[in-house]
């Protein structure tokens, strides 16, 4: 059966930095609790899947109102996964065992405090009325990346004095949202690294 949209919000347990990061607490709420909180109030999505790899992550989640119907597997929880494989394979879980089809797919990372139901909305409306295959919240540099200076072996090397009108403008993408078409999930697997 061809459904409307899933939210796909990866957890794994292994965090290095930060052990446990994506159900510490956050201003007195699990981390992960902002990312199904907004998932859940835009009623943008059919499902709010979590995508983790524990037992104490799928339960709060659970009692968050997502849901976590599957273990993901080891080979896809290490430091080096990339997120288009957790969210392909949540979609596979979902077409081989629920036989449900998406037409949208929405990759929400579980530390994401600051979003807000109203950011998916927009990003799904751009994704629905337009001809493109994905969509992620871009933000703009406070300074031209231009005139950053770089690392040189044990120096600092300048940038290039060029006249700030003959700067190109650059977007850094916020890596918190990523809307995909589902049809087109295995074009846009590049997207989720940008």
């Amino acid at each position: 059966m061809m459904k409307k949209a899933v939210a796909i919000i990866p957890a794994r347990g292994g965090s290095k930095r930060i052990p446990k990061k994506n159900i510490r607490p956050f201003f007195g709420k699990p981390m992960i609790q902002y990312s199904i909180d907004a998932a859940l109030r835009s009623e943008l999505f059919e499902r709010v899947i979590v995508s983790a790899d524990t037992d104490e992550i799928r339960k709060i989640a659970e009692q968050l109102g997502a849901e976590s119907p599957f273990d993901r597997p080891a080979k896809l929880a290490d430091d080096f996964t990339p997120l288009a494989d957790v969210v392909y394979h949540s979609l596979e879980w979902l077409r081989d065992s629920q036989h449900q089809f998406y037409n949208y797919a929405c990759c929400i990372l579980a530390t994401a405090p600051f979003i807000r139901a109203e950011d998916l909305k927009r990003g799904y409306e751009v994704l629905k009325n337009s001809g493109v295959s994905s969509v992620v919240p871009v933000t703009s540099f406070p300074y031209p990346i231009f005139r950053a200076l770089q690392v040189d072996k044990n120096s600092l090397a300048g940038a290039r004095v060029i006249s700030f009108q003959r700067f190109t403008r650059s977007f850094p993408r916020c890596r918190a949202i990523l809307l995909v078409r589902c049809k087109s999930i295995h074009d846009t697997k590049a997207s989720f690294h940008a």
